[in-house]
């Protein structure tokens, strides 16, 4: 019989698209795959050819108080329905409920969480210990751990010689410490931290797997493997713990992607010899608190589309958006959803926020991007593009269509990018093959047991 692995996975493309690349690659091999995942992309997981269970709820203290403030509003009131959830554990209390019933329902043999969700290694814990369960962490970014000659992934510092790679770490730390320190007197002692603090003490979780603050976005834990789907050769630093392991980009290249039949209608009258600059902001960028900058970013867009007029300009873009834009020219197209995978393959140049997978696919179609971070881990990976030669950075609501124009340009007519993304690409595939992050995986869990 073959072993069970239960995907535990948040509602967002950017997290979802490696782990079924990871899960494609076990199934091919045996495993039997199970994602547990909100119900709003149960369906989509589904059509993606995985079983799937419905994950509703949130991780407790990880700001989803604030999350369901802005997502319910007619139904909350804001701050008292926070404090009211911090003081009596009701994030917390629902989602061990709802852990307890699916792992006692499917009985799985490993469990990965996406890291982003590691306050719920707190709750699986007991469940691990009474069924053996194997488990680790899968990171869809690079490593959240400061090191050696490492910087904090939302620092968009491009490192050289001079760098002072403490003074950032310092700097991050300071912010969240400040950011502690508010929560403790707003929430009545109950801030994310110390409720994680109270619920490894009170769960009995051993100092093997002592809490890690030395680190960004999350708080962590010594000792769980952690599967980072990202190339090693992405990081700033050589070092890493011994509990991580790096699988390389893992795109799943049979993954089914959303799009809207006016696409398909426009992408088969494409000739193969149109030139396309490709435009995704990815997903995240609609609750962003940068509005203003992303409507003149693409203000600007239109203006370029006007002066390269030989080009087609593929815009993924809500419609919330598109609203808002005026006239646009006759070489720019805009829709909600662009399959990624399929548009890269004729494109010239990516113009992107720099998340994750979307560098990963770009790289692996050998295209140049333009990256215009907004928040979280994109700054960190568009330093990577401009540090590895992969491509250029602007800064988003300040770079006017000259500017953007003068770019796009340098990356089409300078052929040192497209020869150093085709190494790069070489380079990758060579590394990481399905037979060796199998083998990874297999070594990490051989012979696992949460003490």
């Amino acid at each position: 019989m073959s072993e069970k692995i239960m995907f535990i996975v948040p509602n967002a493309m950017g997290h979802i698209h490696p782990a079924f690349g990871l899960a494609r690659i076990l199934a091919k091999k045996g495993y039997s795959i199970l994602f547990a995942v909100p119900h709003p992309i149960h369906q989509y997981v589904v059509k993606n050819g995985f079983r799937c269970i419905s994950l509703d709820g949130l991780p407790f203290a990880t700001n989803g108080e604030n999350f369901m403030d802005m997502t319910n509003k007619e139904f909350r009131i804001g701050y008292l329905d926070n404090l009211i959830d911090r003081l009596y554990d009701k994030l917390y209390n629902a989602r061990e409920n709802r852990m307890l019933q699916l792992v006692e329902e499917h009985r799985p043999d490993i469990i990965l969480l996406d890291s982003f969700q590691s306050s719920d290694f707190l709750i699986l814990y007991k469940l691990l210990k009474k069924y053996n369960i194997k488990f680790g962490f899968i990171q869809i970014m690079l490593s959240f751990i400061q090191q050696p000659k490492s910087l904090p992934l939302d620092c968009c510092v491009i490192p050289d010689e001079t760098t002072d790679y403490d003074k950032h770490w310092k700097r991050y730390y300071a912010r969240r410490f400040f950011k502690d320190v508010s929560d403790r007197i707003i929430f009545m002692g109950k801030s994310n931290l110390s409720m994680i603090k109270d619920k490894f003490k009170k769960n009995g979780i051993p100092l093997k797997y002592s809490i890690s603050t030395k680190q960004v976005f999350r708080v962590g834990f010594n000792n769980i493997p952690e599967l980072i789907t990202t190339p090693f050769e992405l990081e700033f630093t050589n070092h890493k713990q011994h509990y991580q392991q790096y699988l390389g980009s893992v795109i799943d290249h049979e993954r089914k992607e959303t799009y809207e039949p006016s696409f398909i209608s426009f992408f088969d009258q494409i000739d193969q010899t149109s030139k396309i600059i490709f435009c995704s902001l990815g997903t995240v960028y609609t609750v962003s608190n940068k509005s203003s900058q992303i409507n003149q970013f693409f203000t600007s867009l239109i203006d370029v589309a006007k002066k390269l007029k030989d080009y087609i300009f593929v815009v993924s873009l809500s419609k919330e958006y598109s609203a808002k834009l005026g006239r646009t020219p006759p070489n720019i197209h805009f829709f909600e959803n662009v399959p990624q995978l399929m548009i890269l393959s004729k494109t010239s140049v990516f113009i992107t926020h720099g998340g994750s997978q979307s560098v990963k696919e770009s790289i692996y179609n050998r295209v140049p991007m333009l990256a215009y971070p907004i928040w979280w881990d994109q700054p960190g990976f568009a330093a990577r593009i401009a540090y590895y030669g992969l491509g250029l950075v602007g800064t988003l609501g300040t770079d006017n269509a000259d500017q953007i124009t003068e770019k796009i340009n340098l990356l089409i007519y300078d052929k040192s990018f497209y020869d150093r993304l085709h190494r790069f690409s070489v380079n990758l595939a060579k590394n990481y093959t399905e037979d060796s992050i199998l083998q990874k995986f297999e070594e990490t869990f051989a012979g696992q047991i949460i003490e």
